[in-house]
């Protein structure tokens, strides 16, 4: 399997002979061999969908062949004609997820994977829009993960519900707060290539993605769309950077964005606004808002409350401070972008304790409450694999977890593991009650960010387990689900139950 059309396939003196035809430039080529039930269908005249499966699995195929059309139509109409004559799902015997022009290359157990064709597969796909036949120009920085995200992780949100895509928002501006705490670990968009660490990937994917949802925020969805369909349809085969971009933005939305892209793409970081003195009168509400030098040019998003339910305004802010007066008759509430439209730092009040906190942590500490034999080892297996190094910080039994970074705590004490637990779990001996039901950690082991008592800006990771089978399993586990504050994981397979804590009072919502 390659790229291009399959235009022979064919048994001839005991092999197998087959020739494909790529009719257009390509920034790299793959081939793909091995023993494969081979299924095709048409999407429409001149494309076809194919599976290369290892072994035939009718349900499967029906899957993948649905979504193979339903994501080809969905992109069709957002950016423009499908560039190539095929889509190949392929499957891979070992552990990948390789999108390359007109195929994409999974792993057996990810293409089996209940939510994947309806998540990451359709990133896959865009891919052939943004990456495979819209090069990229890396002089200006990788633009391309960021839209292809835009165009499919976030969409797909987007399509579920306004909750769904809020939350999504929220958690990019979180990941970007627990990656980037030290400055060294921040740059801008114009210097990321590619994904190699926590940091790369909130700024080149989560920055990067944000920048788009504000373009479309600011021109509006017609013009934003006309500006993606302009650069396909300019640059097909052909590498575009951030500048072309902006351009045909700025073009479909009539609109100078020389100022917006200078700032979101050369500078490193992000503002950080604060809430200044807020007052309610009959017919408005007047306030104020601050923010570092040098000021970032930002259109913020404010939700007033009225007897008659919320509106959103936007107001221009373009300086350290500025003073401004909203018309509202009865307000009795005001909230600064509480939906999460800007790219910005969030206050730590805004962010509840996530398992991601604790997996940025670059040398967390390991400590353990009264462990012995068997459980103590599990425990030492564990934090190397969490670690992912040989010279990690295990402090076992009676050490206190270090000041000044995270910490994961295993099996605490019952003493210290009350300390931690939150508001809405509470552990009694082998049960944990949790958001209003009942779990057995005989049946399952509970995993839950905290903050550490006595110093709420930090949070730690603690891990209820009795089984050192299960412990040592855990460390590959945990890492696949950092958005959330708790996973109550069971003792076989499955997915875990998952949640997360109530943020708390944020500094930017101001009452009467």
């Amino acid at each position: 399997v390659t790229q291009g059309r399959r235009a022979e396939h064919e048994a001839r003196a005991g092999r197998l002979h087959t020739r494909w035809v790529a009719e257009h430039p390509s920034d790299g080529l793959n081939l793909i061999a091995q023993r494969f039930v081979v299924h095709e269908e048409p999407v429409r005249e001149g494309l076809v969908s194919q599976t290369f499966f290892l072994s035939d699995d009718a349900r499967l195929r029906g899957t993948y062949m649905e979504r193979t059309k339903a994501y080809i139509a969905m992109y069709e109409e957002m950016i423009g004609s499908y560039p190539y004559s095929k889509f190949a799902t392929v499957e891979n015997w070992f552990p990948t997820g390789y999108g390359m022009p007109s195929y994409t290359l999974l792993g057996s157990q990810v293409l089996r994977l209940p939510f994947i064709p309806y998540t990451s597969f359709g990133h896959e796909i865009a891919h052939n829009w943004w990456g495979n036949s819209v090069f990229v120009d890396v002089s200006e920085g990788n633009w391309c993960e960021g839209l292809t995200v835009y165009c499919a992780d976030y969409h797909y949100k987007e399509l579920e519900s306004a909750d769904a895509a809020r939350e999504y928002r929220r958690t990019v501006l979180k990941d970007y707060a627990a990656y980037t705490k030290e400055p060294a670990q921040d740059f801008p968009l114009a210097e990321f290539l590619s994904r190699h660490s926590g940091a790369t990937r909130a700024v080149g994917y989560g920055k990067s993605m944000m920048v788009f949802h504000m373009v479309d925020r600011m021109i509006g969805r017609e013009s934003f769309l006309a500006g993606l369909r302009q650069v396909a349809a300019d640059h097909d085969y052909r590498k575009a950077a951030w500048s072309d971009f902006m351009a045909a933005f700025a073009a479909t939305g009539q609109r100078d964005l020389d100022r917006f892209a200078d700032q979101w793409l050369t500078r490193t970081g992000a503002p950080v606004l604060n809430l200044g003195e807020v007052v309610f009168d009959k017919d408005k509400v007047v306030f104020t808002l601050d923010q570092m030098e040098p000021a970032y040019d930002l259109e913020v998003p404010v939700v007033l409350t009225t007897p008659e339910g919320t509106s959103e305004h936007v107001v221009f802010f373009d300086s350290a401070s500025g003073s401004f007066e909203l018309e509202a008759d009865g307000a009795t509430g005001l909230a600064v972008d509480p939906d999460c439209h800007l790219f910005r730092r969030l206050h730590a009040a805004e962010i509840e304790p996530t398992i991601r906190q604790v997996l940025s942590e670059e040398n967390p500490a390991f400590v353990t409450g009264p462990l012995t034999g068997a459980l103590e080892s599990a425990a030492r297996n564990f934090a190397a694999g969490f670690a992912e190094k040989d010279d990690y910080d295990f402090r076992g039994n009676g050490s206190g977890p270090p000041a000044g970074r995270s910490a994961v705590v295993i099996n605490p004490a019952p003493a210290d593991l009350k300390a931690y637990l939150p508001s809405g779990l509470v552990v009694s001996g082998t049960t944990a009650f949790l958001e209003g039901r009942r779990y057995s950690l005989k049946e399952g082991d509970l995993v839950f960010a905290a903050a550490r008592p006595g110093t709420p800006d930090l949070t730690d990771l603690v891990i209820l387990c009795d089984s050192e089978h299960r412990l040592e399993a855990l460390a590959s586990r945990v890492g696949h689900y950092g958005k959330y504050s708790w996973l109550m994981l069971p003792s076989g397979q499955g997915r875990p139950e998952r949640g997360n804590w109530p943020s708390g009072d944020s500094p930017l919502v101001a009452t009467k």
